[in-house]
């Protein structure tokens, strides 16, 4: 990947952390909240990983995108943005219960 694609799929990253705090997915701890849940109620800490695609986007959303910062450059036929989606290890929350 190149530097400026790096740079770009950095920007989806902050996007869909934005996100997840404007809809009240994630909740900002402090560093001793963070330990304190961490060591008395490790189960509620899962693994989560970031999930990147360039995804296609239409010819008329180019402008935007672009000015968002997203415009992948891309050698394939249609335009691609940079999208990011955090996502949760769900398996572990399941082998917890057991």
């Amino acid at each position: 990947m190149t530097k400026i694609n790096q740079t770009k799929f950095r920007k989806a990253i902050e996007k869909e952390i934005r996100n997840n705090l404007s809809i009240g997915a994630y909740t900002i701890l402090s560093q001793e909240e963070s330990a304190r849940i961490r060591q008395e109620q490790p189960e509620k800490v899962m693994e989560s990983r970031y999930v990147l695609t360039a995804k296609e986007i239409e010819i008329d959303e180019v402008e935007e995108t672009k000015a968002s910062g997203l415009l992948l450059d891309w050698e394939g036929e249609e335009p691609c943005k940079a999208k990011a989606r955090h996502v949760m290890k769900g398996f572990q929350r399941q082998a917890q219960r057991t």
